[in-house]
């Protein structure tokens, strides 16, 4: 495998993403019921060097933001947020020299089963939010592998209006962020998307990103 653009980035903890609600999705959800918007993104496949807490470089494939200002490649990928209703458009560029993957489990259509994407070419999905909840968005050729050496994230989609992150809560699970800050035995505030933080975990073995790197086939 030729390497052709490497990038270099910093890797703050040992495979582990933290994530909050972002302030444009915030801010529609308090107007009371959000209005259904456009969700675009365009994410690249690459490769870059990702520094660990120990301070060596690791090879990885990851997922670039191209819309981002500091065009740097990510892993674990971009963060995806959407609310129920939104049209959620990806345009999807494999940089890399062989077949790669995108899918998002318990999306609808050809997203929830997943595509493939070859190798220099741009792929475009658009599809409707799927409920509220969190999601992971992965290379799932090659399983695992592929996502194991870097290609993969978080998506979250919040409910279009309530007071819960559900489309739709159980009696119990209502009446409990009914209660949040309205009771004794809850006080405080009530639920606030802004303060909900995701957190993703995951593991690296140098073996299999040194094979990834030097252009060894690595089976699942």
């Amino acid at each position: 495998m030729k390497v052709n653009r490497r990038a270099f980035i910093k890797f703050a903890g040992t495979g582990i993403i933290a994530v909050a609600a972002g302030a444009v999705v915030v801010t529609r959800l308090r107007w009371g019921v959000a209005i259904p918007a456009r969700i675009s993104l365009r994410l690249a496949i690459t490769e870059a060097l990702v520094e660990m807490v120990d301070h060596t470089s690791v090879f990885h494939w990851a997922f670039e933001d191209l819309d981002n200002q500091q065009h740097l490649p990510q892993v674990p990928g971009p963060f995806i947020e959407a609310i129920e209703g939104d049209t959620i458009e990806l345009s999807l560029t494999n940089n890399l020299p062989d077949a790669h993957g995108f899918r998002i489990p318990g999306a609808p259509g050809t997203i929830g089963s997943g595509i493939e994407i070859a190798p220099g070419k741009t792929e475009g999905l658009v599809f409707p939010a799927p409920p509220a909840g969190s999601y992971l968005y992965f290379d799932h050729l090659n399983a695992p592998v592929n996502r194991v050496l870097g290609l993969h994230g978080p998506m979250v989609v919040l409910p279009a209006s309530g007071n819960t992150p559900y489309s739709n809560p159980t009696p119990n699970v209502q009446r409990l962020f009914d209660d949040l800050g309205t009771t004794a035995h809850f006080p405080g505030e009530p639920w606030k998307p802004e303060r909900s933080r995701i957190w993703l975990f995951s593991t690296v073995d140098t073996t299999f990103n040194a094979m990834a790197e030097r252009g060894k086939s690595i089976d699942a």
